[in-house]
């Protein structure tokens, strides 16, 4: 029922599902250009991690999703999940090949332009913070695998969970020297007392893809996926 809902509310109404992150992937950019060119058209937004936005996506309860996949040795699972690829349009809007970390001021490698390799050991002892709405699930098992590789590390990684739909929460613990912050999106080079790095690495990739449904078709779909085809023209 609540799908077929959906498909009549089309015509005026988008549900868009994206993933929560202290950064962005542009997807906010992109739906806020295409309210400002529709205003006739609402946006409801869902923030879900990454299998809940394909779930949503198979049950037909969100138009469209903003999609992150990061990439990397060893991750055994296809990029779209269970999504049949006949039945969607699967499109990659951005590749971003940096991890940061979210640092707080006096924090001795607060103030580095890059960390390094040979820096990584002096992150053994910290503690990570990652969102709570990826906790135990195969795919961040994965993803916090890969930074635990990355940052060679031996013994135990130490993590922390918040809640990333609301930032603010995340940065305050950050801030207060508890934890360090990764990312794996674009982030601005501070947000408060928080300072976000780059970190050397020639593993992590992250994508973003745009995916809906193929055999969907509307005049608001298709203005957002044109407004989405020229954000990523402009930006690239």
């Amino acid at each position: 029922v609540r799908a077929s809902e959906l498909r009549r509310d089309i015509a005026s109404t988008l549900v868009v599902g994206y993933c929560p992150f202290i950064g962005n992937f542009h997807e906010a950019e992109m739906l806020t250009q295409f309210s400002l060119e529709n205003p006739e058209i609402s946006v409801r937004r869902r923030a879900l991690n990454a299998p809940e936005l394909v779930r949503a996506m198979l049950s037909g309860t969100v138009n469209v999703i903003f999609l992150p996949i990061m990439h990397g040795p060893g991750v055994d699972y296809t990029k779209y999940g269970e999504l049949p690829i006949s039945d969607f349009i699967v499109e990659e809007l951005f590749q971003l090949n940096t991890l940061t970390l979210g640092i707080p001021d006096g924090h001795p490698l607060a103030q580095c332009e890059r960390i390094t390799r040979d820096l990584f050991p002096l992150l053994h002892s910290e503690t990570f913070l990652f969102s709570c709405a990826q906790q135990n699930t195969p795919l961040s098992d994965r993803q916090r695998n890969q930074i635990y590789q990355l940052l060679g590390f031996e013994g135990e990684m130490k993590v922390r969970f918040a809640d990333y739909s609301e930032p603010t929460i995340a940065l305050k613990l950050v801030e207060s020297g508890t934890c360090l912050l990764p990312q794996a999106c674009a982030v601005p080079r501070r947000i408060g007392a928080v300072n976000f790095i780059p970190v050397e690495n020639d593993t992590i990739r992250t994508s973003l893809y745009y995916i809906q449904r193929r055999n969907i078709s509307c005049p608001a779909l298709k203005k957002l996926q044109k407004c989405v085809h020229e954000f990523v023209g402009k930006y690239n």
